[in-house]
């Protein structure tokens, strides 16, 4: 195992409990295992029945199926791709399934909710499209969210109506809803960040329509799969994410599924390596398509201020998970040139929570995005006109005009972004894994881009600023999968603890393949002037998913996109 380390401020060491930190393997007794005994509880109940998400055995699923039946469960969705399974039973027999032969692990059925023109040239995605000729041609992403509306930015060309939506599939389950549109209007700008061809801000020849802005997305002709998981309230049910999980996998050829775009999730309950939502990414990953994930907006002390507090160890899952590809967002301050780019306030920060995987893997525009609009959603009713773009700021004949886009923020927003820097990648070179893409990306991001020549700290910038330019020019493979390194204390050094070698004989996670030229840490702290964990003890002396029971009342939290605030970004949390 090779290990960089640096010193770090003593009430760190003090803070962590390291002995509590690694998670449990199979059959290992741990604090958690217990709280996990427990796990299914009244989440997502109907007066005498309950939910659960399966995990099953390698083999044995068949035999627990049997089981299943027999203690009256009734198995709503079959994930053959993940081998898990979503099920309902009775609330009393809950213990007779966690004791079921074939049942390796039980998780509740959380229920689920929604966590251009400067931000694109910001990460160099404009120059892919006009220098390189790149637009993600023939690339499929599916975006597993609340549906996505069939935007004229979303049709092959201005003169060319067949849509790029190869595929609309619905997991909400709502009576009366059909399969297409998106009636929140999450899942429609996170499509417009990554495939948005600005048909309706461009100016078609001999229209007479003047443009003075356009607002591309990243890879301009990439196909879309529509996966809706969240309905018309941004609400929906784990066992929903895992089926649309569950299609990528089958569908991978039929529609060239390179990339999975999730911006979603929800606080970690569980270490990754149970957790249903990461060991399903995993599959996915190991399928051959990259898993692009939302960081979330915890970031934070004081959701609702911008204090200047930061939140760390606020990383979602499934984007805690070392195979995916996490992003957080940054504040482009409205401006093309990445100079003055920031770490957005709200956007999460590393490491994760029981883990102590180092997140996010990088960063990419996700403050006051500019992007489709989709009429009368949800989204587009609660936000009212404040948060929409007046056509006067890119159509030279006056306001008054409808306008067909809005601007949110969120590290939604950026995790589009790079979905469709991936999509570029592999238009560009077809042959990439998942674990290629992930580490040209993070190799090629800018670790120093502020003019004043600052760089956050790591556990907010990850790798660093999205590079789309530098990334289609980053040659090599790793030797292995690129996996999101841990983080650990020894006599009171922290150390990033990377697997192995992947780039030969400098490793992925040294100091000059993938973190730039300073020193890992720096002349500050790691964390910068405040202690990592702030006045918390993230892993003190309580038991490590915390006191109250693993699904106790915060069962009910949603699985979190990004709830997005008022047009100056803040309340983007």
């Amino acid at each position: 195992m090779r290990a960089t380390c640096g010193a770090v401020l003593g009430a760190v060491a003090s803070a962590l409990a390291l002995t509590a930190l690694s998670t449990t393997d199979a059959g290992v007794d741990h604090p958690s295992r217990s709280r996990l005994a427990g796990a299914v509880s009244s989440v997502g109940s109907t007066g005498d029945r309950t939910t659960a998400i399966v995990q099953f055995a390698p083999g044995e699923e068949s035999s627990a199926l049997v089981g299943l039946a027999q203690i009256g469960a009734t198995v709503r969705r079959r994930l053959p791709n993940l081998a898990m399974a979503a099920v309902e039973l009775p609330s009393a027999a809950q213990p007779a399934l966690r004791a079921l032969p074939g049942v390796a692990h039980v998780s509740p059925d959380l229920g689920v909710q929604r966590t251009m023109d400067d931000a694109t040239p910001a990460v160099g995605g404009d120059v892919a499209r006009v220098q390189y000729g790149l637009t993600g041609r023939g690339i499929g992403v599916a975006v597993v969210d609340s549906g996505i509306y069939n935007s004229w930015d979303l049709r092959r060309t201005a003169s060319d109506s067949a849509s790029r939506i190869l595929v609309s599939v619905d997991y909400t389950r709502q009576t009366g809803r059909g399969r297409q549109g998106d009636p929140c209007g999450h899942g429609t700008a996170v499509a417009g960040v990554i495939a948005g061809n600005a048909a309706q801000s461009s100016t078609p020849s001999g229209s007479g329509l003047y443009n003075t802005r356009s607002f591309y997305g990243v890879a301009t002709e990439a196909h879309l799969l529509d996966l809706r998981v969240l309905d018309d309230n941004g609400v929906g049910t784990v066992g929903g994410v895992l089926a649309a999980l569950d299609w990528c996998i089958g569908h991978r050829e039929k529609y060239n599924l390179r990339v999975v775009n999730l911006s979603l999730g929800h606080p970690p309950y569980e270490s990754y390596r149970t957790d249903p939502l990461c060991r399903a990414v995993e599959r996915v990953s190991q399928a051959g398509i990259l898993v692009v994930c939302a960081a979330g907006n915890r970031g934070r002390v004081n959701p609702e201020v911008n204090d200047g507090r930061v939140a760390y160890g606020t990383i979602n899952s499934p984007a805690n998970d070392p195979f995916v590809l996490t992003v957080g967002a940054a504040n482009t301050l409205q401006s093309a040139d990445p100079g003055d780019d920031q770490v957005a306030s709200y956007s999460s920060r590393g490491p994760t929570r029981g883990d102590l995987v180092l997140k996010p893997d990088l960063i990419a525009p996700g403050n006051r995005i500019a992007t489709i609009r989709p009429w009368h959603s949800r989204l587009d009713v609660a936000l009212g006109p404040g948060n929409r773009v007046d056509s006067a700021f890119y159509y030279n004949r006056g306001s008054g005009k409808y306008t067909d886009y809005y601007v949110l923020s969120g590290t939604s927003m950026a995790a589009g972004f790079a979905s469709g820097a991936a999509a570029l990648l592999l238009q560009q070179d077809p042959s990439l894994t998942p674990s290629d893409l992930k580490a040209r990306l993070m190799r090629s991001a800018r670790k120093v881009w502020q003019t004043a020549g600052c760089t956050p700290d790591l556990f907010s910038r990850g790798a660093g600023y999205l590079d789309i330019p530098a990334a289609l020019r980053c040659g090599g493979r790793p030797a292995g999968p690129a996996l999101s390194p841990t983080i650990s204390i020894h006599s009171g050094t922290l150390c990033v603890n990377g697997a192995q070698a992947l780039w030969g004989d400098q490793a992925l996670w040294g100091d000059q393949a993938l973190w730039g030229d300073q020193a890992l840490w720096g002349d500050q702290a790691l964390w910068g002037d405040q202690a990592l964990w702030g006045d918390l003890a993230l892993f003190a002396n309580q038991a490590l998913w915390g006191d109250q029971a693993l699904w106790g009342d915060v069962s009910r939290t949603a699985l979190r996109g990004d709830q997005i605030g008022g047009p100056d970004g803040t309340n983007c949390n």
